[in-house]
Formats: C-alpha cells, structure tokens, sequence
C-alpha cells in the first residue's frame, strides 16, 4: 500500500509535487496562527464573563455585611419589633441606594432581597425601587441550597440571561443560619455569546483571505517556477514526435535559464547531427545498392563501366574515369570512364608522379583538386584537362592487400565543387569498386582454371565411366554366379536333406545301428553345408546392401525358447545347463525376427560349441529404448587381443580353434552386421578359461512403427486336419514335390504336385485346393508373378498360398498376398503347423464383446451344440487369441475399449492369414449407411443384438460355416 502511494505521488507533475511540498509549510503555520488567536481571544472573552460574575459576587459580599442586617435579625430576636422595623427600612434604603449606583448606566440588579432563615422576604429592591410586596421564597431552588452552604459560601444560578447569586448569613455570636442575601442580575449572556462568534468569525475571515492569498501567491510562484520546465518537457516531446527545429525561449540566468540554453544546444546539434545521419543513410543505402549491383558482376569490363557510371550519378559530376595497373608493369591505363570525357582523355597511360593520379599512386591517399588549373599547371595532363574544361577532382586510390591497383577520378567544370562528405563518399565507393574488381580478375583466373580442370575432369570422368562399366559388368556377373550357384547348390543340398530325413524317418527300426549313425552323419554334414553356403549368401547380400528388413512385434520370450530347444540336442554333454532369465513383463519387440533368431541361433551354437562344462545363460532386459540381449556362457573365452578379431570375415582366435571345434569364422561376422542392420550392435566380454559374455543390443522399436503383420507362432503341431484335404504343390523340381508327397501324406493331406507355373494356374481353377506351396525360382513363369496371378483371379484368391523358397524375402511375399513364408530345406513341422494354422478347427467360435452379460447370454444360447468358444474382451484380446489358435468363425462386437471391430476387421483384412475367416458382427449400434457399405464388403452377416434369438444365430452359423467350407 505504501509504495502504491509513493509510485502515484512519483507519476505526478512536478508542479503537484512542489505545490504538495511548499502548501503545508504556508497554510500549517497559518491555521496555528488562526487557532491560537481564536483560542487567545475566547480566553478573553470567557475572563470577561468572570470577572463580570466577580463583580456581582463582591456586590453580593458588600450587601451582606450592611450592619442593618445583623441589627435586625438580632432585635427581631428579642421581640423589639420597633427596632427591628427601623433597621429593615435602613436596610431596604440601603439596598435602593446600592440598586440606584450599579443600575446607573444599564439594568444590573432586577431586584437586590433579604430573605429571613424562613424564606419570608424582608427587604427587596425591584428594578431600584423599594418593594411593596414580600413573598415567600422557601420553595426556591437556590433558597434550599443556601442554607446548606457554609460561612463565606456563595450559590450561583445555572448559566442564562436571568442569573441569581445568594449568600447565608450567620449569628455573629451564635453561628446560626439567619437568612440570605439575594442579587437577582442581568447577565449578557448574548453579548458574550455574540463576542465570541464575532471573533471566531473574524478569524475564519482572517484565515479564509490568508490562505487564498498564499495559495495564490503560492501557486503563482510555482507556476511561474515550473513553467519553464513545463516547457522544456513540450519542447522534448515535440523532439520525440520527430519535429528537430525546436527552441525555448527562456533567458533567465538561474539554474532553468543554464538547463534551458543547454537543452537549445543539445537539439540544434540533434537536428545537425540527424540530418547528417539521414544524408549518410541515404549515402549507405545508396553505397549498399551500387555495392550490390557491381559485386554481383563478374565479368571485369562490366565491372568497370558500372562503377564509373555509378560514381558519375552518385556525385553528380560532368565525368568519372577508372584506371587499372597493368599487369607486370608500373604504368597505369584508363579501362572506363563516364560522362564529356574527351578522347585524348581517355586513352592516357599514368606512371607514378605524374599528374593528379601519379601522386595518389604514390601517396596511396585520395586527393582533392579546388581548381586544377592554379594547382596543377606543371601536369603533364595540363593541356588535356584544359581542353575537356575540367576544374576541381577528386582521386581516390583503389587497393587491394594494401597495394594500389587502380585510380578511381571524378571531374566537375565547376572549381571547388567538392568538399569532404564527397571524398568519404567516393572512398567509400571506391572500396567496394576494388573488391569487385579483384572478385572479377579472380573469376577470370577461376574461369580459365575451371576450363582447364573440366577437359582433365572429362579425360578422368571417360575412365571412371570405363570402370565402372566394367565394375558393373563383373558385379552383374558375380550376382549372377551367386544366384545361379545358390540354386544350383541349394537344390541338390535341400534333395539329400529332405531324402536324408524321409529314409531316416521310416527305416528307424529297420536299418542296423551303424547304417542309421551314417544317415546321421550324411544329414549333418549336408546341414552344414547349407549352412556355409547361406552363410556365404547372406553375407554377399549384406555387403551388395540388398539385405531386407522385415520388421513385425513378437514376444522376445517364445523366441529365446525355441532357440534354446533348437540348441538343445547340440549339447556336448548333459552336464551343460541351458537357463533362461528374463527380466518380467518385458514389453514387445519390434524388429526382424528371423535375423534375430539367426542372430541368437549363432551365439547360442558357439556357446555350446566351446563350452565343454557348466552352463550358457540367456538373459534379457530393456535400457532406456532398447533392448539387451546376453548369451554367457563357461567355455574356454577368448583373448583380450583376439576379442574384434573374432567379428571379421573367415577369422578365427587361432588355427588350433579351427582345427578342433571347426567353423567357417562367418557366423559372428554375420551375426553383428545383422545387428547394426537392426540398428543395434553385438560386443563381447570375456576371460580365458572363465568363459564368455555376447550382448546384443537393439532398439525396441526398429525405424518407423507400422501396422505390419506379426510374425508366424513358434512351430508347432496341432490336430491333425480332416484326411482328404488337397494341398497343391508347384514347384520346377519334382524331388521337392515327391518329398512334399510323402510328408504330408501321413498327416492325411492328398499332394498334387505341378511342375510348371501355367499348369499349376490352371490346376488350381480346377481344384480350388486347401492350400497351395508355391516355389518362386521357376522356369518361364517364376512364382512372384503366379502369386500375383493367383490372388488376382476371382476364382482362386480366396485360396491360402505358403510360399517355399530358398530366396529370403518375406515382406515382398506376404504383401503379394502370400498366407505364410518359409525357406528350403523345409522342416516336416513347419510345414504341417503352417498348413494347420490354415485350417480351422470345426466348431471353435472366438466370441468378441466387451459386455460380460452377453457373453454369457450367448455362451447360453449355443449350449448342447458342438461349438467351442472362446471369449475377449476387446479387439486387442482377440487378435492374441486369433494368433493362438484360428477359429472357425468370429463373433464381433463393433464398439469397445482398446480396439474396437472396425479395427480388427481391417488387420484382418490386411492380414492373408486371416482374411479368410469369416466373421459375424453382433451389435446393437445403428449403422450409417457408409459403416453398413464398409461391412457388407468385409463380414458375412450382421445381426443386431436386440430380439437375438437362439435359432437365428444357429442358423447365421450353419450358414456361414457351409459357405466357407471348401
């Protein structure tokens, strides 16, 4: 609060703060004055008054000791009434003579009494004339406070106009009450009242005009004080406002009169000072631009012509000239000029001395010519400069790297035309002029380089082209033997693999032992070989950049569980323990699975190849955004030299390593360029004889998060599917397609194996089959452009197709429409479980609502029919369930929490492996017409939750299962 007043009384005027400084110190001792004055004459008046009632108390004193009144109460006592009666009248006329002398000049005394101790008046005056009739006063007020008054005592009546003093009078000898002396007088209570306002008045008077003369006075003075620097505020504010001619017409001497004639001062040398600002801003803006326009040249010639034109036009000159020094020579040459420059003029060569630009040659400093046919008349130039008229220049030098490269002139026939803003002008100019020269000359040297380097460059870039043509031709060549020599090796190799395990499959009990080890062997062997040879695939790919990324979002969980159960049976001994540690609840990843079980199968199969005893150890937890992967184990370690060696290609720790564990020393080196392809990176720690410790790291999320189709379930065998069930096989080589026959003929699929691509279209129209395997490296017509045929065509596209391939290219494959993806040689497993996960099981239902009544009411309505069901709560719940095990039919509920049906029937859609699964929506949401569009196109039927019936929804069942059935 205080300092919101100290900030208002700041924000005042200065003529309010000395007003509010000097007014109290005049009017302050003015109203003390005033008031104690007042105060001084009431005192007066007031002892006025008492001495007026003294007086009346000493009258009243003097009457009561006339000797007439003891003479007559003590006659009257002793019964001499004679006596006594002569004393009253000697007392009345004594108390007419006393009324006569105090009433001389105005009434006193209304009447003057003597009253006995029985209140009967005995003597009485009234108005100065002795009375004629006596009352009694007993019952007066001052009668009863008289006679408790003591000797000496005296009452008086309350203040008024009519006013009563009484004294006792006592026995002289005895003391006893013997009456009372009364004076009944005028008091002039008005005229003292009227004194009293009369001279409050006359002060307030007095102090009203002294103040309105101060305050007059007072503020005259102020004014007359602050009015100059009221001025003076006008007069900066109007220099504010951009108004420079301002003056102050103050001429005392004092302090204002100094402040004032500094403040004239100060705005003259403003306005001087301004307007020399605007000319430089002009003369800057004006420089800038011209410095603009020649910079940008590059060309010299018009380079030069522009700069003396421009300095002809800034300076407003008759003509303007500009000469260079030659090169490997002293002399200087005119090269531009502007303006009435005669001819002879304009062909001069200038050595240093000679003339006006020989000396600013040799000073190095503009110079400036008032009349240069008084100052220049021994010029060799005297003559030329006479005839062009020519009478005042300016030269200035223009230098580069502190040497004079040229002279920049300006010429007027006027003499003494130019004056020193000029010459900063023109040095100004001239700056920017030498700059743009040497930019120029600088280009030039650039431009004949550059035309040099490009006929080098042209030479250089026909090689390189020859190169590199001939680099293409050898790589094409190379990926051309790759791809032939992975067909070619990889089809045979995928023949004694597949035959291998056929054989070793059904001959287990018939074979001798040692015959059935050599199948063992065989297989192994052949394995390994595969092995080498896609390691060596891979690794050519990585390098030539063509290694794809197939990123989805899997459980980290499954995968180190199946890697581990793959490693299993290639333990050393069975004191080797496989553990597991994963840190709880660890969230998804999402990134390549199949390079990231390549990546832990490696690590795992050198941990158990050199581990001899103990225990390998998996562990993975989340950092921050990425994810960590360990595989330690208790092996033989590594050297601390030896740990980046063991990352590159064809390397191993030593020889001896090799010899005994073997190994191509491609696995680590793969594995890590897997790694940093993710994103992420593999570095090792480790301890000889104590073991070693591989991290992988990898972001959680691999680049961009897409809605991608999620990666295929761990392997695994589910229920045999009904027999009879036609799997089409097309495929060039027919060992593949004879394996195929024999494998899936024990799970009761009926094969028919096409050996050309046209052929296998057609066959397919004909036999609408379960499922068809495709192979994609075919004569003719490969399998990318049959899968695209087959899931064009109206007939077969509802067709599942699993694609069995040797080429690695899953995100092409699925995009085209392809229901699964999997490599050669294949796995009797993978097989059977991918063609299970196509076949759904008869009977199961996945309920989908977020509703638990009607989940229950439907569980109900489908009691003692041969349908299983499965429930989820939302979208999300289901697709899980969807991943788990494929029902027959969905029943979908639209709104719910999470993901809601719209947005499981469009992963569906997306998804080739579950498009197919027919899907019901329950709801009992009213659909716009687009929302029914969009469904009628995506689900079978749509049946509204209100009124549902028992029958109805067996009926929708049948119905739409009969229709899936193939």
């Amino acid at each position: 609060m205080r300092k919101n007043r100290w900030t208002f009384f700041q924000n005042r005027s200065l003529q309010a703060k000395m007003l509010v400084i000097i007014l109290p110190l005049v009017i302050v001792p003015m109203l003390i004055l005033a008031a104690v004055g007042f105060v001084t004459s009431s005192r007066e008046a007031a002892k006025t008054s008492l001495r007026y009632l003294k007086q009346r108390e000493n009258d009243l004193r003097t009457i009561a000791e006339t000797p007439s009144i003891p003479n007559y109460f003590i006659n009257t006592a002793y019964g001499l009434v004679e006596e006594a009666e002569v004393y009253r009248q000697e007392l009345e006329n004594a108390l007419e003579r006393f009324a006569d002398r105090s009433n001389s000049i105005e009434l006193v005394y209304a009447q003057v009494r003597y009253v006995d101790q029985q209140g009967q008046e005995i003597a009485k005056v009234v108005r100065g004339q002795i009375g004629t009739e006596y009352g009694q006063v007993a019952e007066s007020p001052f009668f009863a406070a008289v006679q408790r008054l003591g000797p000496d005592e005296v009452y008086l009546s309350p203040l008024g106009p009519q006013m009563t003093y009484a004294m006792p009078v006592f026995h002289p000898d005895r003391g006893t009450f013997q009456g009372a002396v009364v004076l009944d007088f005028v008091y002039p209570l008005h005229d003292f009242r009227h004194t009293t306002i009369v001279i409050g008045r006359t002060f307030l008077i007095i102090t009203v005009l002294s103040l309105g003369i101060a305050l007059f006075v007072t503020i005259n003075r102020v004014q007359r004080l602050t009015d100059p620097i009221r001025r003076l505020a006008e007069a900066a504010n109007l220099i504010a406002t951009g108004q420079r001619a301002v003056q102050v017409e103050i001429h005392t001497q004092d302090e204002i009169g100094r402040l004032a004639h500094a403040f004239n001062a100060m705005a003259t040398s403003l306005e001087q000072n301004e307007a020399a600002l605007r000319r430089k801003i002009v003369e800057t803006r004006t420089l800038y631009e011209i410095g603009q326009e020649i910079i940008a040249q590059v060309d010299l010639e018009p380079t030069l012509h522009l700069i003396v034109e421009q300095a002809h036009a800034l300076l407003q000159v008759e003509g303007s000239l500009l000469a260079l020094r030659q090169e490997g020579s002293d002399t200087y040459l005119i090269q531009a000029h502007s303006g009435t420059i005669p001819a002879s003029l304009a062909r001069l060569q200038i050595r240093p001395g000679e003339g006006l630009g020989g000396q600013v040659i040799l000073t190095g400093k503009p110079i400036m010519v008032g009349d240069y046919l008084t100052e220049y008349g021994d010029s060799p130039f005297f003559s030329i400069v006479q005839e062009a008229g020519f009478r005042s220049a300016l030269a200035v030098p223009l230098k580069a790297h502190d040497s004079v490269i040229g002279i920049l002139y300006v010429a007027s026939q006027i003499p003494h035309k130019f004056q020193a803003e000029d010459q900063e002008l023109l040095n100004a100019l001239a700056d920017q002029a030498a700059i743009a020269i040497e930019n120029a000359q600088l280009y030039q040297q650039v431009r004949k380089h550059a035309a040099e380097l490009e006929a080098k460059v042209r030479e250089r870039t026909q090689e390189l082209e020859e190169v590199n043509r001939r680099l293409a031709v050898t790589s094409q060549h190379k990926s051309e033997f790759l791809a032939n020599m992975s067909h070619e090796l990889r089809t045979p190799m995928n023949a004694i693999i597949g035959f291998t395990r056929l054989v070793m499959r059904r001959a287990k009990d018939v074979l001798p032992q040692r015959q059935y080890e050599n199948l063992e062997k065989i297989l192994l062997s052949a394995e390994h070989l595969l092995q080498l040879i896609n390691d060596i695939l891979d690794l050519s790919k990585i390098e030539a950049g063509r290694m794809e990324v197939q990123p989805a979002s899997f459980a980290l969980d499954a995968l180190i569980e199946e890697c581990l159960r793959t490693v299993e049976p290639m333990r050393r001994s069975e004191r080797i323990q496989l553990v597991k540690s994963l840190e709880a609840a660890l969230p998804p990843l999402f990134t390549d699975q199949a390079k990231l079980k390549q990546i832990l199968m490696n690590l795992l199969s050198n941990a158990v190849k050199f581990t001899e005893d103990g225990c390998i150890t998996v562990t993975a937890h989340p950092h921050g955004g990425d994810l960590v992967i360990a595989v330690a184990d208790t092996g033989i370690g590594i050297p601390a030299d030896k740990l980046e060696v063991i990352f590159e290609e064809f390397r191993q720790v030593d020889s001896s390593t090799t010899r005994k564990y073997g190994g191509t020393g491609l696995g680590l080196s793969i594995s890590r360029r897997l790694a940093q392809l993710l994103g992420g990176n593999i570095t090792v720690q480790s301890t000889v004889g104590s073991g070693s410790t591989f991290t992988v790291t990898l972001p959680l999320h691999y680049g961009t998060i897409q809605p991608v189709m999620p990666a295929p379930p761990p392997d695994r065998l589910t229920t045999l599917p009904e027999a009879g069930r036609v799997v089409l096989v097309i495929d060039d080589d027919p060992d593949v397609i004879y394996l195929l026959q024999e494998n899936l003929a024990e799970a009761g699929y009926r094969v028919v194996g096409i050996t050309n691509g046209e052929e296998g279209l057609q066959k397919a129209r004909e036999l609408r089959p379960f499922a068809i395997i495709l192979d994609l490296l075919m004569p003719q017509k490969d399998g990318w452009q049959i899968l695209h045929e087959l899931k064009a065509d109206e007939v077969t596209r509802p067709i599942p197709i699993i694609v069995l391939s040797i080429i690695d290219n899953r995100e092409l494959g699925y995009r085209l429409g392809a229901a699964d993806y999997l490599l050669k040689p294949f796995d009797r497993e993978a097989i059977l479980a991918a063609l299970a996960r196509l076949a759904p099981q008869p009977g199961h239902l996945l309920l989908v609502d977020d509703d638990p009544q009607l989940l229950d009411l439907v569980r109900q309505l489908l009691e003692g029919t041969p349908y299983a069901i499965e429930t989820a709560r939302d979208g999300e719940e289901a697709l899980e369930a969807i991943t788990r095990h494929t029902p027959a039919v969905i029943l979908l509920d639209l709104l719910m929490p999470r993901m809601d049906g719209f947005a499981v029937i469009e992963y569906l859609q997306q998804d080739p492996r579950y498009r197919e699964i027919p899907v019901i929506v329950l709801t009992a949401k009213v659909l716009t017409d687009a929302e029914k569009h969009l469904l009628q196109q995506r689900v079978q039927t749509i049946i509204q939750k209100n009124g549902l019936h028992r029958q109805t929804l067996l009926q929708e069942l049948q119905r739409v299962l009969q229709s899936y059935q193939r």
